[in-house]
Parts: C-alpha cells; structure tokens; sequence
C-alpha cells in the first residue's frame, strides 16, 4: 500500500467523520473542539483541558486612569483542500472581529464597549464522480457590551443582533467572596443555520437548517487548603426550532445538549497535578418542512464523549514560565436514525434514492489524547508558546451506516445500502506555535495549529475480524491534499 494513498484516505476519512458533519451546526463540530479545541490564554500550547474559568467578566485593573481598548482579529481554519487550492471538496472557516471598549474606575471599575464579528465556513464532501454535499453558512452580528465590578460581585450585559434582525444576547453574575471560593452562572442565546446543498448528476437538493440555541453554565472553584483545590464547570444548551415557512426545504432541530468538567487539583511550591474527568452529552431531533407539509423526520441524533484526564504542571522559572503535560483516555458513542421523501426536489435525486428513505447509523470509539504545552518569556516583551498532542481514535467493528427504501405499504426493505467504516485505527498529531509581542500601550499575538496525519489502518475485507497492519502516514510519496490549519491573529491597542 502507497503511503500517498493511505494519507488520502486517512484525511477524508478524518474530515467526513468528525470534523465536517456539524461544522456551524454546533459552532465547531463537538468531537473536534472536545479532541482539539484551542482556548484562549493557551492557544500556542494547543489549549489546556484543566482550563474552566468562565471568560467575560471585566479584569481588575489597579490603574484607576481610564482608558480606551481597540481590539481587532481574525481566525482562518483551513479543514481540506485538495490540490491545494479551496474548490470543489474543499472545506474552511474564517472569522474577524472588531470591538472597542472604554474602561474606567469610579465607585465601581466598568466598561463599555461594541463589537462586531463576521463568520463564514463551507464544507464540501464528493462523494462520488456525480455527487457531492456542501455546507455553508455565514454570519455578521454587532453587539454592546456593559461590564462592571464591585469588589467581590461581577457582572456583564451582551445584548445584540445578528444579520437578518435576529437577537443574540448573554448575561452573567460572577462572585468572589473569599480568596479561596468563587462561583459564576451565565446565559446566552445564539441563531444557528446552515445552508446545504447536494449535487447528483446536475440535479441540486437545497436545505437550511434553522435553530436558536439557549446556553446555561455554571462554575464554581473551591481552595479550602492551600495546597489543595476542587473546580467544576457545567453547562446545558437548549436547542430550539425555527419557524420558517419558505418555499425552501427547512430542516428544524430540537433537543439539547450537555457538558461537564471536574477537577482536583493538588499544588505544592508551583507544581501542580490535576486529576479528572469530562463530559459531553447532545441529544437532538428534527422535523423537515416545506412550506405547512411535512417531508423528513430526524427521530434520533445521539452523540456522547466521556473521558478521564490527567496533568501536571511544572514551574520552570517565575509564574509565566512553565511546562504541562496531560494524557486523556475516553470513549465516543453516536447514534442517527430517521426518514426523508424528496418530492420537494427534482426528479433526478428520486430516481438517484427513491420517493422515500430511511436510514440509521452507529457509531463507536475509543480515544487516547497525549498532549505537552510550553510557555516561555523569551524578553520583557515577548511570550513564546509552543505545543504537541497526538490522538488515537479506535473505532468499533460496529460502526456502520445503512439506508434503504421501504417496499410496499412501507413492510420491508428494497434497495439496502451499507456503508461500513473501514477504518479501525487514525491516529492524528497536532503541533502548535504561538507568539504574543507587548509593546507600549499595544500588543501582538499570533497562533498557529496543524494537524498532521500519523498512521491509520483498515478491518481486511474478508470480513474476519482482523485488522490490517497500520500504515504510516508519511513517506517519500508526494500527494496534493493539504488542510489542517488554523491561523488566529490579534491586535490589540490602549488609548489613554
């Protein structure tokens, strides 16, 4: 086996299986941002999983002048281009934004600010000579943002819109009433949509996805001892349907969907070592309409990571210099079932399907997650970050998905199609840089992630059970598939 050929497949069995079926549906697609999620404060060390302080809240700030924050940025996420340019199979995500914030201290430290972002991404699967799918969204919203804090009691107001007038708004309440205790809740609710389109044979099959999600978290961090430490994050995001009554095919999800975090940390003279656990739950459904007429049921979309987690910090010289390593073992459970009729499109897709299909689909893994971050000031103005992480995803021999058309009166099946997932093992490596330049009055920084195909292997075909040796990922063999990048800028600047 070529070492070309077994990358290609590797990367778009990657991108089809985790990294494209979501794409804006959930922000970013849940398994990716629970495998390979960047957070801020820690993006050039590829992210730190122990991380569950909530962001929002207004910083302390001691200076008492007032002062006037312009700050501007930009994310490009490269997923997939073959050859090497964006086209046909290609699948990326771009963001900006721009916001200014006037901060300043009288009885109270409190800020007012805007901001606006911009959002776009596309996802593009061929599925065949004839056949493709893609996914696009794109989206501008503009927000005023009111902070403010009082000692141990913090609070932020985020009221603002999106294209299309549609309301995007959050809230939330942050106490410190003791150095060794501090709790905050949050709420927030977002448009979602999604527009796809398919392709077979010229015939195109149009479909939006038209949702408004409703977000509570909480979080909370216990330090009874000095040298020991508890801190929990939970969240629930309720998923509630559009009502859009076009003439285009809408597909409207409902359900929700759940995550959790937990830590115990113990620390002694800046070592740190934490142990514990995370958790991811979503469970949706979905009816598809057109016009008042009903033509798709989406009965059940079921999606579980569980994991156990592992670090220890070590301090190398001062509070901004150190190094972490974690290890990360879990499990990932998914299960799809549901029917569509497609006489809302052309007659190709029903001579390509039928009037009606039904399908179900399953799948299973286990993950181990190997990751280790750096932070290193390098002078008085500039940070380096560097990080490395590889995931091996295990999939079950069960995972598989089948589609057919129901036979007379809807009692049996004709024209059964299974598609079994040959891969059994993809392992997938990460490497992240980042840089943060602090200059008089304004700052710098810049990260960089990668994505790097590893090894893989496939069950034999024979259908006995055994699975083909792993195959490596590199190789003297040139191939023309490039993806996998993540490109964030920031730059921010202080008017007195």
């Amino acid at each position: 086996m070529r070492a070309g050929g077994c990358i290609r497949r590797l990367i778009l069995a990657w991108a089809a299986m985790v990294l494209l079926p979501t794409l804006s549906v959930f922000a970013q697609d849940a398994v990716t941002a629970y495998l390979f999620g960047l957070r801020d404060g820690t993006i050039g060390c590829g992210g730190d999983a122990t991380m569950l302080e909530p962001a929002g809240f207004i910083a302390e700030d001691k200076r008492g002048e007032p002062f006037t924050t312009v700050d501007l940025g930009g994310t490009y996420s490269d997923l997939y281009r073959p050859g090497g340019m964006e086209g046909p199979g290609s699948s990326w995500l771009r963001g900006g934004h721009l916001g200014v914030t006037h901060q300043r201290r009288d009885w109270l430290a409190w800020s007012l600010g805007a901001r606006v972002r911009n959002t776009a991404a596309m996802s593009d699967v061929q599925l065949d000579d004839q056949t493709s799918v893609t996914g696009r969204t794109a989206r501008t919203g503009a927000a005023v943002v009111l902070r403010g804090r009082k000692e141990w009691l913090a609070g932020y107001a985020d009221v603002g819109w999106r294209d299309q007038g549609r309301p995007e708004s959050a809230f939330g309440v942050r106490v410190d009433p003791w150095p060794w205790a501090a709790a905050a809740v949050r709420w927030q609710r977002r448009a979602q949509d999604l527009d796809v389109v398919g392709y077979h044979g010229g015939d195109a099959l149009d479909l939006t996805v038209d949702a408004a999600t409703e977000t509570v978290d909480g979080w909370l961090r216990l330090d009874p001892w000095p040298w020991i430490g508890v801190e929990g994050a939970f969240a629930r995001r309720l998923w509630i349907a559009g009502n859009t009554q076009g003439l285009t095919p809408t597909l409207l999800p409902w359900g929700d969907d759940q995550r959790a975090a937990g830590f115990v940390r113990a620390t002694w003279r800046g070592w740190r070592l934490s142990l514990g656990a995370r958790w991811f739950d979503a469970g949706l459904q979905a009816y598809g309409r057109k016009g008042d007429y009903n033509f798709a049921k989406l009965t059940k979309a079921d999606l579980s990571v569980e994991s156990r987690v592992v670090q220890l910090r070590v301090p190398l010289a001062g509070d901004d210099t150190f190094f972490f390593a974690d290890g990360e073992w879990g499990w990932i459970n998914g299960a799809l079932r549901g029917h569509t009729e497609f006489w809302p499109w052309t007659s190709g897709w029903i001579d390509y399907l039928g009037l009606r299909r039904y399908g179900r689909g399953e799948l299973g893994a286990r993950f181990t997650r190997l990751h280790a971050g750096w932070q290193q000031p390098v002078s008085e103005r500039v940070t380096l970050q560097a990080g490395a992480q590889t995931v091996a995803l295990t999939f079950d021999r069960a995972s598989e998905f089948e589609h057919w058309r129901p036979a007379v009166l809807i009692f049996g099946k004709e024209d059964v199609q299974l598609a079994s997932l040959k891969m059994r093992q993809v392992t997938v490596g990460q490497l992240n840089f980042g840089v943060v330049y602090q200059g008089n009055g304004w700052s710098l920084s810049y990260a960089f992630s990668q994505l790097l195909p590893v090894s893989s292997a496939e069950w034999r075909d024979a259908g006995d059970g055994e699975p083909s040796e792993p195959s490596p990922g590199g190789g003297g063999t040139r191939v023309s598939e490039y993806g996998g990048a993540t490109h964030v800028v920031r730059v921010a600047v202080e008017l007195d």
